[in-house]
C-alpha cells in the first residue's frame, strides 16, 4: 500500500511539474552572482533572491565568494535560504566588483565542506588566483586530468575541482574533450587584474544521438554596470527593471570585460555528449518533484586522443579584443604595426594556419592592409608627427582607411561628441565624414552594435565569430582606395 501512495505521489508532483513548473528546475547545481564594471554596493537583496532561487537545483551544500573571500554553508546551513541569514561574508561586504554564489546537488564526491563550491585556488602566499563555479556533470573528469595535469594528485577531490585545476595549468583545451554537462564561470586573478570567464557547453545527449542540444542552463543580463547572471531566469528581469534577460552562445568560451562580452574560444564538441541516462526521480527541496541527476553510465567511445596538431609557433600571452569605439588592444595598449591573428584573437609569429590572418593598425585602428600603414607613416615622417597626431588630427583619413567606423578616440571635436560619449562616423572620403547609421559587428566580438545618427541604438549578442571573421575578409578585399592618389595629397 505504502509503494502506491509514494508512486502516486511522484505522479501527481511530475504533473505540477509540468503544469506549473520552472522549466530551468531540471537538473542541479544552481550558479548565480554580479560581475561589476567597478567596485559598486552589494545589492544583498537580489543577490540573496537569487540564492533562494537557485536551492531549487542544489540542496547538498552552498557557499558564496566575494571579492577574495569565500564562504560555505553545509549541514543545516546546506540551503542559501539558511545559509544568508548566518553569513559574516555577507555582513561584512558592503562594496564588492565581484559576487558568485552556488547551491550544489552532489553528484561527483561526498558532501562536506572541502567539496562545497566555488572552487578557489591559492599560490604559495595563500592569494586567491583562480575561482570556478560549475553545474554540470564530467564523467571523464579522471581521463582528462591523466592528460592535462598527470603530476597533480586528484584523489577525493570533485570533478569540478578537477576541472578548475586543468583550467589554471593547462587552459581550456579539454572544453572540446570532457563528456557530460557543463556551465562554467571562471575569474582568473594571476594577471593582477581579474579577469571572467563564462562557458555554456552543447553536445549530443546521448552517443546516439544525431542533434547537439544544451547541458544547461544560463541566463544573464547585462548593462553599463552589472553582469547579472542565473541558472534560473526568474526574478533576473525584477532585479534590473526594463531589461530582456539572454543566454550565451552554445560552447563558446567568452571573457566579460566591463560591459561588453568577447569570444575567447569557439570549441567544437560534435564529438561528444552527455550521458547514457537513468532517472532517479526524487523531490526538490521545496517539496516539488522533478528529475534529478539519476546515474551514468561511463563513457562508451575510447577516450579521445591527442591531437598532434603543429605546436611550433608560439601564442602570445594575451588575446587582442576590441572596444565598443573600434579600438583594437592588447590587455589595454592599442595594437600598432602588423599582427598575425587568428579567429580566436590570439596573436602568433607567423601566419602557419589558413584561419590566421594578417592584419596591420594604426594605434588601435584597424587598416585595410600594408598600403595604408606605410601610407600614415610616411605622413607622420614628413610632417614630423606622432603617430597620436596622426591619429587625432585626421579622424576623417583614419575613418577612410578603416574597415569599420571609429568611435573612440581621447580627444574629439564636438561634432563627434553627443551627451558626453562618442558618436560613431563612417567617413565619405578623406576630407569628410558622416555619422554612422547601421550595424558593425567588429573582428573578434560577439556583439553586434546597431546605430542610429552616430549613437548605439540597441545591441545584439550571439552573432558567430566566423560570419564576424567573413564580414571583416569581405571589406578588405572590396577596398577600393586609391593609395597613389592619396600620396600626391599628402605626401
Amino acid at each position: 500500500m505504502k509503494t502506491y501512495i509514494i508512486s502516486l505521489f511522484y505522479i501527481i508532483g511530475f504533473i505540477n511539474l509540468i503544469i506549473n513548473g520552472d522549466p530551468d528546475v531540471i537538473l542541479g547545481c544552481g550558479i548565480f552572482g554580479f560581475i561589476n564594471t567597478k567596485e559598486s554596493k552589494l545589492d544583498k537583496r537580489s543577490f540573496n533572491i537569487l540564492g533562494v532561487n537557485n536551492d531549487s537545483r542544489g540542496g547538498d551544500s552552498c557557499g558564496i565568494f566575494i571579492d577574495g573571500k569565500v564562504e560555505y554553508g553545509v549541514n543545516k546551513t546546506k540551503l542559501y535560504s539558511n545559509f544568508f541569514k548566518e553569513s559574516k561574508l555577507l555582513k561584512e561586504t558592503n562594496k564588492c566588483k565581484i559576487a558568485l554564489g552556488h547551491c550544489r546537488k552532489a553528484s561527483v564526491g561526498n558532501i562536506s565542506l572541502e567539496t562545497a563550491q566555488p572552487v578557489v585556488l591559492y599560490n604559495d602566499k595563500n592569494e586567491v588566483e583562480f575561482v570556478v563555479i560549475h553545474n554540470g556533470t564530467i564523467h571523464n573528469y579522471k581521463e582528462l586530468a591523466t592528460k592535462y595535469i598527470p603530476d597533480i594528485d586528484i584523489k577525493g577531490l570533485t570533478d569540478s575541482q578537477v576541472m578548475a585545476r586543468i583550467f589554471y595549468y593547462a587552459g581550456y583545451d579539454c572544453l572540446e574533450e570532457y563528456y557530460g554537462g557543463a556551465v562554467f564561470v571562471i575569474v582568473d586573478y594571476r594577471s593582477g587584474t581579474p579577469r571572467v570567464f563564462a562557458f555554456k557547453g552543447a553536445s549530443k545527449q546521448y552517443s546516439t544521438s544525431l542533434n547537439e542540444i544544451e547541458e544547461r542552463p544560463f541566463y544573464f543580463i547585462q548593462n553599463e554596470d552589472t553582469f547579472l547572471f542565473s541558472s534560473i531566469s526568474t526574478y533576473l528581469e525584477c532585479i534590473i527593471p526594463d531589461s530582456s534577460y539572454y543566454t550565451l552562445v552554445p560552447n563558446q568560451l567568452i571573457e566579460i570585460v566591463d560591459d561588453d562580452i568577447y569570444l575567447i574560444k569557439e570549441c567544437n564538441r560534435s564529438n561528444c555528449w552527455q550521458s547514457s541516462y537513468y532517472p532517479s526521480n526524487h523531490f526538490s527541496n521545496y517539496g516539488y518533484y522533478y528529475e534529478g541527476q539519476g546515474y551514468y553510465t561511463q563513457n562508451v567511445l575510447p577516450f579521445p586522443k591527442e591531437n598532434k596538431e603543429d605546436k611550433k609557433q608560439e601564442k602570445k600571452q594575451e588575446a587582442v579584443r576590441v572596444t565598443d569605439g573600434g579600438l583594437y588592444v592588447m590587455g589595454d595598449k592599442p595594437l600598432h604595426g602588423m599582427y598575425n591573428i587568428d579567429n580566436y584573437g590570439e596573436t602568433y609569429n607567423s601566419a602557419f594556419k589558413s584561419d590566421i590572418q594578417k592584419l596591420w593598425f594604426w594605434d588601435g585602428i584597424l587598416l585595410y592592409g600594408h598600403n595604408e600603414f606605410v601610407f600614415l607613416k610616411t605622413i607622420s615622417s614628413n610632417f614630423n608627427l606622432t603617430k597620436d597626431d596622426v591619429k587625432y588630427c585626421m579622424p576623417e583619413l583614419l575613418n577612410y582607411l578603416s574597415p569599420y567606423p571609429i568611435a573612440e578616440l581621447d580627444y574629439l571635436p564636438d561634432e563627434y561628441v553627443c551627451d558626453g560619449k562618442a558618436k560613431c562616423f563612417r567617413a565619405i572620403n578623406e576630407n569628410t565624414s558622416v555619422a554612422f547609421n547601421g550595424s558593425i559587428q567588429r573582428f573578434l566580438t560577439c556583439k553586434q552594435l546597431l546605430y542610429l545618427d552616430g549613437k548605439v541604438d540597441a545591441i545584439l549578442y550571439g552573432k558567430l565569430r566566423n560570419e564576424a571573421t567573413t564580414e571583416l575578409k569581405n571589406r578588405i578585399k572590396e577596398s577600393k582606395i586609391n593609395i597613389a592618389d592619396l600620396y600626391k595629397d599628402y605626401c
